[in-house]
């Protein structure tokens, strides 16, 4: 997460407890996160050149395995994130999984938009903050 500054790092952090907590109490049961605390979910990757991302959190909810995908407000029209976007729905899509993408409440409507031009079939959920 280099790539970010403290502040945008620090949010998508507290996003990332706040799905988490979520989660566990709405019956989700293998989760895994890309922070502290938690095994990281494996990275997921293109076969074609082995390049990849590794996922905010991976869980599972009657058999369904998700990939949960968070953005900051600042960090969701990246390049970078856009790359992520697309893996992710392709590896869900590819593999029978389910891909959210989590926002801010503010972007909810910024994330639908993006998703529709990217022709990503991915639920987008909020986190208020």
């Amino acid at each position: 997460m280099s790539y970010w500054n403290t502040v945008t790092e620090l949010d998508h952090d507290y996003m990332v407890r706040e799905l988490i907590a979520y989660l566990k109490s709405n019956g989700y049961t293998g989760i895994e996160a890309d922070i502290m605390g938690y095994n990281q979910p494996d990275l997921i990757y293109w076969e074609s050149n082995r390049k990849g991302h590794i996922p905010d959190v991976v869980a599972k909810k009657n058999g369904q395995i998700m990939i949960f995908e968070i953005e900051t407000v600042a960090d969701l029209a990246s390049d970078h994130a856009k790359s992520q976007r697309n893996l992710f729905n392709a590896n869900a899509k590819q593999h029978g999984k389910s891909f959210v993408l989590v926002v801010q409440q503010s972007a909810k409507a910024e994330a639908e938009r993006l998703l529709a031009s990217e022709d990503i079939q991915a639920e987008v959920w909020t986190v208020n903050q």
